[in-house]
């Protein structure tokens, strides 16, 4: 996750909203592939979920804290690790 965090932060502690789309491929995000919500849909609750503080940017510690509640939601480590890798193209 820090790698896909640093890819689009290139060396600034934030991102802001706009960098994230990016890197975040909504496509590969398991609720769009189970046909559960759109890529538009996916894309805007995960926007919500990361500015905490309603800034406009993203800290590390709030892109880590949301994957942290995400990881316990997945069966096994070698799935969530996967689902990440396809979502971030790492």
């Amino acid at each position: 996750m820090r790698a896909a965090f640093d890819k689009m932060a290139c060396g600034r502690s934030s991102i802001e909203m706009g960098d994230i789309s990016k890197g975040f491929d909504a496509s590969k995000h398991p609720a769009v592939q189970m046909g559960l919500g759109s890529e538009q849909d996916v894309y805007g609750e995960m926007m919500q979920s990361w500015d905490i503080n309603m800034d406009g940017v993203v800290t590390w510690e709030e892109f880590k804290d949301y994957f942290c509640c995400v990881s316990a939601s997945v069966a096994t480590d070698e799935q969530f690790c996967g689902q990440m890798k396809a979502i971030w193209g790492c």
